[in-house]
């Protein structure tokens, strides 16, 4: 990138219509670097524009959705420029009969999940913190405590449609999988970060409504019988979200039930959701296992401040391993 090109990029941007560029009046630092431009495209079409201007520069951008998980990358060198989804915003299609819908990338999670709650439906995504947008959460693939139940952000996603680098306008799935051939691009772009393609739009496969939730914490002391008891939570019929949690970092957490007795290292919190019966069921089989009680309803949704970091530094690390390896 020559020392020009900036210039040259941002005076043939402002010529275009519908870009959203503006100058950052406090210039902040976004993922290690401070930003001096903002672009907030309205339309795909403008979104197109954008990438084949800076692209013919050779200008590294910055692409963000609400701006939630920007500690998750490593330091972005090199630009000036913010790209930002939030124009990019609205449900265009809620199907009630198909329970399908589609919305573009800068929506909020919040705002997905009331459509759809209208709709009949439930939103099968988690969002890490208020204002997280649809795009982020396809780019990042993050997934809640609930991933047990809702299946993993790549699993509830029908189809894409992106911008690459070069402005090309790409589209892969639809609203219906059977009408899909070759590959499955989707879930290549879903976890890649905007490294590969920025989200315009995505077509969500939706879920049915529960009749009844039940929110559960048990005691547990850590033993070999107490982590079976955790692994048989995670296969009841209504078993939604398992979190096996340490009271080190419970105590992080308001709202995870009333401190252990003497000896329970850990606690294992369970949100069975389904039909009343089966989840009545689930309920009273884990109050035979161990010491229960009945938690808030927000109590998962307040487990995700463990997900974010709480200090600049440290290593952070996700392990896959069998269920039978738990308590090694």
């Amino acid at each position: 990138m020559s020392a020009d090109a900036e210039p040259r990029a941002m005076a043939e941007l402002e010529a275009l219509s519908g870009v959203g560029l503006k100058r950052v009046d406090s210039p902040g630092r976004w993922a290690g670097s401070p930003m001096d431009f903002r672009l907030e495209p309205e339309s795909p079409e403008a979104l197109s524009q954008v990438m084949k201007t800076l692209s013919a520069h050779s200008e590294p951008v910055l692409v963000t959705g609400g701006a939630t998980q920007l500690d998750q990358l490593n330091p972005v060198k090199d630009t000036r420029i913010l790209l930002s989804s939030a124009g990019l915003s609205g449900v265009e299609e809620c199907d009630e009969a198909d329970g399908v819908m589609k919305a573009r990338a800068g929506t909020p999670i919040e705002e997905l999940a009331r459509v759809a709650d209208e709709a009949g439906w439930a939103l099968p995504l988690e969002a890490l913190s208020p204002g997280s947008t649809l795009g982020g959460v396809l780019a990042t693939a993050y997934s809640g405590p609930r991933r047990l139940g809702l299946g993993a952000v790549r699993d509830n996603v029908l189809g894409i449609d992106t911008a690459l680098v070069s402005g090309e306008r790409t589209r892969c799935g639809a609203r219906v999988v059977k009408n899909v051939t070759g590959y499955d691009m989707a879930k290549l772009y879903i976890g890649s970060f905007g490294t590969l393609a920025i989200v315009e739009s995505a077509w969500l496969r939706l879920h049915p409504k529960v009749e009844s939730i039940e929110y559960l914490a048990l005691s547990l002391g850590g033993g070999k019988a107490d982590f079976q008891i955790a692994l048989q939570a995670a296969r009841r019929t209504s078993t939604r979200a398992v979190v096996l949690i340490p009271e080190t970092l419970a105590s992080r957490v308001p709202g995870l039930g009333a401190p252990p007795k003497a000896g329970c290292p850990w606690r294992l919190l369970v949100e069975c959701a389904g039909d009343e019966t089966v989840t009545r069921y689930d309920s009273e089989w884990l109050a035979d296992q161990a010491t229960t009680e009945r938690i808030a309803p927000d109590s998962m949704d307040a487990l995700k401040t463990l997900h974010r970091p709480m200090s600049s530094g440290g290593l952070r690390a996700r392990l896959h391993l069998l269920p039978s390896s738990l308590e090694e």
